[in-house]
């Protein structure tokens, strides 16, 4: 079965050998992490990994505006190995004193998305409202990553035009609202993530292959089809994020 992991973090620890997933978007969270994907060109050659860089919420520096000149400057000397910008968004709950910040950092990077015709993956916690605000002035593709179970949040997002990322997580939720969420949209809004490392507990690393195949499984019997018939649409849903302008 072909599996496509729509939202990695292989900066710092590898995806465990044994692990077989066909391909992998490796995000980036600051500066650091987006030299390091741009520097390894042979990654999506040889291990089907596609590196997204940006600058995280967490991670933004009183001189975010340096780090945005070097990342632009990143993607243009890159040529076609830089596939994406993300991890990018707004997170008021992990630190809601410089919101003016992240939403001019966010927002330059969406520009820089839209003028590359680069792809986003997007990170949004206790900041809907201004997340969408700045993402319905653009016509970014792109995914929003580890998405809740928030219906109206999701039809606003998709009317949009972008998709919805599930992590595994998600699946210790409650079955029958779970799946009559899920039913409220085609099965071509959804990818799958792994968000590996941070499933890990207790230093043990976890499959990040287990916890994308019980995605699968959830939805192939939210909607009555076969895993593989879901697993085909997955895959293609996330290559298309890939595919430039």
């Amino acid at each position: 079965m072909l599996l496509f992991d729509s939202h990695a973090h292989l900066d710092s620890i590898a995806y465990p050998k044994s692990v077989d997933i066909s391909n992998v978007i490796a995000v980036s969270v600051d500066l650091k992490t987006s030299l390091y994907f741009s520097s390894c060109s042979s990654l999506s050659r040889n291990l089907n990994v596609y590196p997204f860089v940006g600058l995280h919420p967490w991670f933004i520096e009183r001189n975010f505006e340096f780090d945005l000149t070097s990342l632009r400057q990143l993607i243009i000397e890159s040529g076609n190995s830089i596939y994406g910008m993300g991890e990018i968004g707004l997170d008021y709950y992990h630190n809601s004193s410089n919101k003016i910040e992240q939403q001019a950092c966010f927002e330059a990077q969406i520009a820089m998305a839209a003028e590359f015709s680069l792809p986003v993956s997007v990170h949004c916690v206790k900041a809907f409202n201004d997340l969408y605000a700045i993402l319905r002035l653009s016509s970014v593709n792109g995914v929003i990553h580890s998405f809740p179970l928030k219906r109206q949040e999701a039809k606003r997002l998709v009317s949009l035009g972008l998709k919805l990322g599930l992590n595994p997580r998600i699946i210790t939720s409650n079955m029958t609202e779970r799946h009559a969420f899920y039913q409220q949209f085609p099965l071509s809004v959804w990818v799958v993530e792994s968000d590996f490392p941070n499933l890990n507990r207790d230093n043990v690393c976890y499959d990040p292959r287990l916890g994308m195949l019980a995605l699968i499984k959830d939805l192939a019997l939210a909607y009555g089809i076969s895993n593989e018939e879901v697993a085909v649409q997955i895959y293609n849903t996330t290559q298309q994020l890939l595919m430039r302008a």
